[in-house]
């Protein structure tokens, strides 16, 4: 139910929004739905792409880390016996390394899409006021509902906010090295975002 009602949601608000506007002006109604489309489909669909390889990387290279540290820890005894411990140790700072960059990269990446969905937000707002004021001006609206559409352009945003967090959701979910086969069953943010991926069996 988590990964349903967000996307179901963010469309049950546009299909409002979309009527909303559409009352008013066909202009309003269709710069209303395609900011939130661009939003809601094409930051998330940009950002996935960019983070498809940062994102491998940083499961990777945590996987890798806690590897070496169980060895350098467990394997103590074995490494000071053969006096590979600085072997180690310069294996663990370089893993951590890596896995620093990945996380650097991947928080730029939200950054990124929190902004851009912020310079969405407020890039319709300002769209609706410019197409609005002529209709004021000339008598199809009234005045009274300027701020009204203004406003309720830029609320409709806050339907498609959750979409960031589903998708962070479903990375974390389907970007495991081998997750994604030998499985029975689909993984439901797998399925809605169309990912053909297929996760673990559950162990019995």
């Amino acid at each position: 139910m988590r990964a349903v009602a967000p996307p179901l949601v963010a469309a049950l608000v546009a299909l409002a929004m979309g009527f909303f506007f559409a009352r008013f002006s066909l202009a309003l109604c269709l710069a209303v739905l395609v900011f939130m489309l661009l939003a809601g489909v094409g930051v998330p669909a940009l950002i996935r792409r960019l983070s498809r390889e940062p994102g491998l990387r940083l499961v990777e290279g945590r996987a890798a880390l806690s590897a070496a540290l169980v060895d350098g820890i467990q394997g103590m005894p074995d490494l000071l016996a053969f006096n590979q411990e600085a072997r180690q140790s310069e294996l663990i700072q370089k893993l951590s390394a890596g896995l620093a960059g990945a996380q650097k990269r991947m928080a730029r990446l939200a950054g990124f899409q929190a902004g851009s969905e912020l310079f969405l937000a407020q890039l319709c707002l300002w769209s609706v006021l410019l197409l609005a004021i002529p209709l004021v001006a000339t008598g199809q609206v009234q005045g009274v509902y300027l701020a009204v559409l203004a406003l309720a352009a830029l609320t409709s945003f806050e339907a498609v906010a959750p979409l960031r967090r589903l998708l962070n959701t479903w990375r974390a979910t389907c970007s495991l090295p081998g997750a994604c086969s030998k499985s029975w069953t689909r993984n439901p943010l797998c399925m809605i975002l169309n990912n053909p991926c297929r996760c673990r069996k559950k162990s019995a």
